[in-house]
């Protein structure tokens, strides 16, 4: 955005003998964040708009940790992976009204890539959503390329690819599978999960049993979304 303007200003001076200002680059740069923002809002209503009405898969971005349609359950995940530390995966599900149902928190001694750790942390998440009877699922993560690579089912011979394949044969086993994107802001119960056991360490936890850290940020999420 920034070069585009400046690239802009430049073609004044040279082709119509304009005045270079910084101010006029700053507010031109301003403006078309503007219109972007506008336009990513805009489209961020319409697939919401489009996953309501529609079952089946479906991705869309959102701009804060918000409660899932009438139906499904969200189910955040995240992962740190960290040297010498091992990989910690984090997962916790929500109901339509925000409220926790139940989470999982571990560290493996593997350590893998972050995109290949993000992967597998969506893999833990649909494995324990199965277990707990969860026909009709949003998964939410902020690895961004993760979903997209979900979304458009791509494919390939990496360690990342392998367990794309694995996730998209394991979503069979629900009735529909939403996926969706959210900023490390908006996904803080999953990461502070994915950082909550030491070494070899796991914890599981339902809705009589949640760790009060979890709480306070599940009311936080809540109070920043309201």
């Amino acid at each position: 955005m920034g070069v585009w303007a400046v690239w802009e200003v430049r073609n004044g001076v040279v082709f119509e003998g304009r005045d270079v200002l910084i101010s006029r680059v700053v507010a031109r740069v301003r403006e078309l964040l503007k219109e972007l923002e506008e336009v990513d809002v805009a489209d961020v209503e319409q697939r919401a708009r489009k996953e309501h009405g529609e079952g089946g898969t479906r991705s869309g971005e959102v701009r804060g940790w918000q409660k899932p349609r009438h139906g499904l359950v969200k189910i955040n995940v995240d992962a740190g992976v960290k040297e010498g530390d091992g990989m910690g995966i984090g997962v916790v599900c929500r109901d339509e009204h925000g409220a926790v149902k139940w989470g999982w928190a571990e560290r493996r001694r593997e350590e893998f890539t972050a995109r290949v750790a993000e992967a597998e942390a969506v893999l833990v998440g649909l494995q324990l959503a199965k277990r707990m009877k969860a026909r009709d699922i949003c998964l939410e993560g902020d690895c961004k390329e993760l979903i997209e690579a979900l979304q458009h089912g791509c494919t390939g011979r990496s360690d990342f690819h392998v367990v794309i394949e694995e996730i998209n044969l394991f979503c069979r086993n629900f009735n529909s599978v939403i996926w969706s994107f959210s900023s490390r802001k908006f996904n803080l119960l999953a990461h502070e999960l994915a950082h909550f056991c030491k070494v070899g360490g796991s914890l599981f936890f339902d809705d009589l049993t949640i760790p009060s850290r979890i709480v306070d940020l599940a009311a936080a999420d809540l109070n920043e979304r309201s």
